[in-house]
């Protein structure tokens, strides 16, 4: 199988290049580095699949690349692994290549949209035009039909197994930016079609990319301030029964506020005021800090627990690649041999904390608690969902999620720079295991599949309907007081 499957149009920013022999040796590098490392490399490829996916990329590369197209390249790569912590990370990449590829001041795409499927739908105008509506569908940008955009992306948007809609709900956020450069024309402007939704009517219309100072000024202007990682929590008494918390990330040591207290005080506040149920939003939550989920489990769970079966890695010492890892921890580089266990399989079983189990607060939630979740989690956003369901914790509402409801690869991640080329690959080298009753009926490349499926309509984002809560309102607090 080809690496490259479809015809890209090259861009203005293509960066240095490189020559055939410096490609040569980061490849072996990158090859040297997930095979000895990497926890599930065959979690979702065949060893002969995977033998012939790095067969591709090192053909490839004996063709001379710029930065731009081995970015791409290499994010090609690294989505055939399946495994969303395993990508070519934007936050991580090397800053002059950056410049290079995206300017010295990026420009950004002026809207804010959801994808409802393959659909483009806005939600936020922030060009200086200012000329589309909430609900107006962008059906071409620069001449590019949606479909072929959308083509383009599963090429290198990450994902964990077949979780397909993990994909274009990324879009929704980092990844549209990111990629769109990769593969297409770039310009100060962006050339739109677009379907109106008022009218059904099709616009041709010209924007403006923005710098990042100039999309947020306008997002302040006309929506208020993008959310923080504070607001991202939320909680509410609706009224004496019902409570409403959001947790929307697991991100907590980029928190302002004592996290622990504001989730006591929430659990402290239902259990005074008698609250029969629980709305619990976790739509958006990709993970964080393992113990802020744990934290939450245990105002939900009415026996102690294990947050996860086991912990593995393939190796525990990095040997001769250790040189191009980095990581935030850099004990992890180099930690004590006693702190594995060597398998049967060959890979190690990591010991501390082991067996832990955990006890319920004494402030635990007793009442109905329905959950809302969304394409856009995983991680540990995905496993706190797979033990709600597991344990039957609660309802669970919405789309299916991204993750691995079996358990994340992830836990301690390296970052992986080749020296020539100056390319960053994160190398997540745990591979976790969930509490799964019945393993048999778990469909181990998809994320959490929710008790109800509440699907996204264009309808609803046109006029600013929150689909998933209103249904949880209208159908199911609802026939709770029926059936009372």
């Amino acid at each position: 199988m080809a690496l490259l499957s479809l015809t890209f149009i090259q861009g203005q920013n293509e960066g240095k290049s490189f020559t055939v022999a410096q490609q040569q040796v980061d490849f072996k590098i990158l090859k040297k580095a997930l095979e000895r490392l990497h926890p599930g490399l065959t979690r979702f490829n065949t060893q002969q699949a995977m033998d012939q996916h790095f067969a591709d990329l090192q053909k490839a590369l004996q063709t001379p690349q710029t930065e731009r197209s081995l970015l791409r390249l290499l994010s090609q790569f690294t989505a055939k692994i399946k495994c969303s912590h395993t990508y070519c990370n934007p936050w991580n990449i090397d800053k002059g290549v950056k410049k290079r590829i995206y300017g010295e001041s990026p420009r950004e795409f002026p809207f804010k949209f959801q994808m409802v499927g393959e659909r483009m739908i806005i939600t936020k105008d922030l060009s200086n035009e200012y000329e589309l509506k909430r609900g107006d569908e962008i059906l071409e940008i620069n001449g590019i039909a949606m479909p072929t955009i959308i083509k383009a992306f599963r090429t290198v948007v990450k994902k964990d197994g077949n979780a397909f809609p993990q994909q274009t709900a990324q879009m929704e956020t980092y990844a549209f930016d990111y990629y769109f450069p990769l593969f297409f024309p770039v310009k100060a402007t962006y050339d739109l079609e677009v379907r109106q939704y008022q009218s059904g009517k099709k616009k041709q219309l010209t924007v403006k990319a923005l710098p990042k100072k100039e999309w947020k000024a306008n997002m302040l202007a006309r929506f208020g301030k993008n959310k923080t990682y504070d607001d991202l929590w939320s909680f509410a008494m609706w009224n004496n029964e019902t409570a409403y918390l959001e947790i929307g990330t697991y991100v907590t040591w980029k928190m302002k506020q004592n996290w622990k207290k504001r989730l006591k005080e929430a659990f402290v506040t239902m259990k005074s005021k008698g609250a029969k149920r629980l709305i619990l939003d976790l739509r958006g939550n990709s993970g964080g800090l393992t113990e802020a989920a744990i934290e939450l489990l245990r105002y939900l769970y009415d026996r102690p627990f294990k947050f996860g079966e086991k912990t593995l890695v393939k190796n525990y010492q990095a040997g001769d690649v250790k040189p191009y890892l980095n990581t935030w921890d850099k004990k992890a580089l180099n930690p004590p041999a006693r702190f594995f266990k060597k398998q049967a399989d060959g890979m190690y079983e990591f010991l501390p904390g082991k067996n832990r189990k955990f006890k319920p607060f004494k402030n635990r939630f007793k009442g109905k608690v329905y959950v809302l979740c969304s394409a856009h989690n995983g991680s540990g956003g995905t496993s706190t969902l797979a033990h709600i369901q597991e344990q039957n914790l609660g309802t669970i509402i919405g789309q299916e999620t991204g993750g691995s409801k079996e358990g994340p690869i992830g836990g301690q991640i390296f970052y992986l720079t080749l020296p020539n080329t100056k390319m960053e690959i994160d190398l997540p080298v745990m591979r976790g295991y969930m509490p799964i009753k019945y393993p048999e009926k778990l469909q181990k490349d998809k994320g959490v599949i929710p008790d109800m499926i509440v699907k996204k309509s264009i309808d609803d984002i046109a006029k600013g309907i929150d689909t998933e809560l209103e249904y949880v309102k209208k159908n199911l607090i609802a026939r709770e007081k029926v059936e009372k």
